[in-house]
């Protein structure tokens, strides 16, 4: 069906009941009245009614802390918490700039060990950004930096004063009786050179907290998603979600897994089956996802009752011996989150889980699903809000527009545009080569006119990000074609087939969400799960901002900027063009042949030309590809600059 230039809209209701119940939630937006979908489908779903209207991810994000607050978190009673009340109850929060310092460090100096300990000491309280020591085994430990390339490793002994007194000063907090001089260390080749370390802020949302109305429940919200707070947070609130069964049944991790499953099949087939991968680099890729392990909910040191209750005692213990330190300084909330870090370094120290993926903080309740390439030990993790988004009341397509096209996005990271050893053969495939130059050129094509003057984002940054949507969502929508399709098979066949239980999580049938009166638009009843799909797909990245401050802001990010991402993704497929429609004169009009890193062996269908999509029309306007890099170069940001330039120097 063509889009009408029809005005509905998706009533927002959210209705959270105990926790035996399943939560409903209903999206609110506009989709705009004037704009085909297959002219600007950003503009068609994103059409956002107010400034202040929440990011799609937040609002699904906020519904995991509704039900968690409601269940359990508002009666809570804990002194680290009444302790962080009382330093924003009395203003504190809002004269804290002062405590964050950025400091230069210089190992050539002639004091460069005395630098190397306050650094160290930096790491251990979990100020200096992006910065972290992990450990194996008490006999080796590695410094790693931001943008970190190249390594250097030696014993302690032999190490430059500046890595001594790094490591010196680290354990002199976390275990003063740690032996450094047995230690065999390995350390970015940055920290040979003069360099900067950014001290981690994040406290921007305490700020905004406002004590005089709902201040409990704005409290316990940030410290929710707070990264700075984690350490201490993500054992406490686990331990009352867990006792509180907030966290999603064991049904719906079991769906959740068998889609990853199948998207992982989908995806192995598709690499198997293409001409860019050749018998001798099949196993390269097909090996590394295979060994992917998928992580849903919470980590596991998170599920564990009574390790959660020694956890959080230890913690208050901790703090309580420190709490005199707070009260003579005027950083109060720094010091706070520094110390619980550094409580949290010091119980993985004695459990031997110093390791890179333990020493990162984060809250792990956020709205995130994401692509960790580990030490040879990749994984796709799940957190609970992204979870969360299965027990809502929807039809397939709209679960399956955020579950799947997500999970396969993450996928497609494990085959990305880097430099990954499992990739290197795979890269020499012309195929290969090719349509890496298509997703650059693509992504390097969605100008911007800021001050009469045309910019153009750096493809070359954006590619992987575009790649991901792009290859992901095919794969995804296939999925989501055999779910319905399995569907109209009779319940005789579908046992005389043996056919894979597809995962629904209890999605309603749009029929139901009419007669309900949840869609009362006849556009929106008109809409067809596959179409339902592309909406939320689009829906994720939704922002409220004009297209040249979305340009500013995502100028040195990988991703692509919000207000042009759904528009990259449908006009490169032919599945959307099909679903709405759309003509050979429409803006998103997929044609022939676009990018596609892996296309597929038909029989009877010739190989794809090489470069053939240079010869198709640029959904922006086409331009001299010189101009464009020119363009690009001028808008990126120095952090991205500097980490050509450090790898050019390494690798170049």
């Amino acid at each position: 069906m063509r889009s009408a230039s029809v005005f509905f809209t998706v009533i927002l209701h959210a209705s959270l009941l105990q926790k035996s119940s399943a939560t409903t939630l209903y999206v609110h937006e506009h989709f705009n009245e004037e704009i085909s979908p297959c002219t600007d489908f950003n503009k068609h779903v994103c059409n956002l009614p107010s400034a202040h209207n929440p990011f799609f991810k937040q609002t699904h994000a906020n519904v995991l802390f509704e039900e968690a607050y409601e269940n359990t978190l508002k009666s809570i009673a804990d002194p680290i918490y009444d302790e962080i009340a009382k330093i924003i109850s009395a203003k504190e929060a809002l004269v804290i700039d002062h405590c964050r310092k950025d400091y230069t460090y210089n190992p050539k100096a002639s004091d460069a060990h005395a630098q190397g300990m306050a650094f160290g000491k930096r790491i251990a309280f979990g100020t200096a950004k992006d910065c972290s020591i992990h450990c194996h085994e008490r006999k080796y430990c590695m410094l790693r930096l931001p943008d970190d390339r190249v390594f250097q490793k030696e014993p302690f002994s032999q190490a430059p004063p500046f890595i001594q007194g790094v490591f010196k000063g680290f354990f002199r907090l976390i275990d003063p009786k740690f032996k450094t001089k047995d230690l065999e260390v390995e350390y970015s080749i940055t920290a040979n050179s003069k360099f900067s370390a950014s001290d981690v802020g994040e406290f921007e949302a305490f700020k905004k907290i406002d004590t005089s109305k709902d201040f409990r429940k704005s409290l316990l919200k940030v410290l929710f998603s707070s990264d700075r707070f984690a350490a201490y947070f993500n054992y406490l609130y686990s331990l009352r979600l867990l006792q509180a069964e907030v966290f999603p049944e064991s049904e719906v991790v079991k769906e959740l897994d068998t889609l990853y499953q199948l998207i992982l099949t989908e995806t192995i087939a598709t690499v198997s089956n293409s001409y860019t991968v050749e018998t001798r680099n099949r196993e390269d890729l097909v090996g590394h996802l295979r060994k992917i392990e998928n992580v849903i909910g919470v980590p596991e040191i998170y599920r564990n009752i009574e390790v959660l209750k020694r956890k959080v005692e230890y913690f208050q213990e901790q703090f309580a011996l420190f709490k005199h330190v707070f009260e003579k300084s005027d950083c109060k909330l720094q010091l706070a989150s520094g110390w619980l870090y550094l409580f949290h370094l010091q119980e993985l120290l004695k459990e031997n889980r110093l390791s890179t993926e333990n020493v990162k903080t984060e809250s792990v309740f956020q709205w995130n699903l994401f692509y960790d390439p580990g030490h040879d030990h990749p994984a796709i993790r799940m957190l609970p809000a992204f979870i969360h988004i299965a027990k809502q009341e929807m039809s397939i397509g709209m679960k399956y527009g955020i579950l799947a096209s997500s999970i396969g996005h993450e996928i497609f990271h494990a085959l990305g545009l880097g430099e990954d050893y499992h990739l290197i053969r795979v890269q020499q495939n012309e195929y290969y080569k090719d349509n890496k130059k298509c997703y650059e050129d693509y992504y390097g094509s969605f100008r911007v006119n800021i001050d009469g003057k045309m910019k153009y984002p750096n493809g070359e940054l954006k590619a992987e990000e575009g790649f991901c949507d792009i290859e992901g969502s095919r794969v995804a929508v296939r999925v989501l074609k055999k779910v319905l399709e399995s569907r109209n098979l009779s319940r005789e066949s579908r046992s005389i087939s043996g056919r894979v239980k597809y995962p629904t999580f209890d999605s309603v049938p749009l029929q139901l969400l009419i007669d309900n009166k949840k869609l009362i638009d006849p556009y929106a009843m008109n809409l067809t799960e596959i179409q339902w799909f592309y909406v939320f797909s689009a829906l994720i990245h939704c922002s409220n901002l004009a297209d040249d401050a979305a340009f500013k802001n995502y100028r040195g990010d990988e991703h692509p900027r919000p207000t042009q991402r759904a528009n990259a993704l449908v006009g490169q497929l032919r599945e959307f063009t099909k679903a709405f429609q759309c003509r050979p004169d429409d803006r998103l009009f997929v044609t022939p042949r676009r990018c596609e890193m892996f296309p597929q062996k038909i029989e009877g269908k010739p190989k794809p030309k090489i470069s053939a999509w240079k010869t198709n029309p640029s959904m922006a306007a086409t331009v001299d590809a010189r101009k464009r890099k020119k363009s690009a170069k001028k808008t990126w940001s120095i952090s991205v600059f500097l980490s050509f330039v450090v790898w050019f120097v390494c690798f170049g």
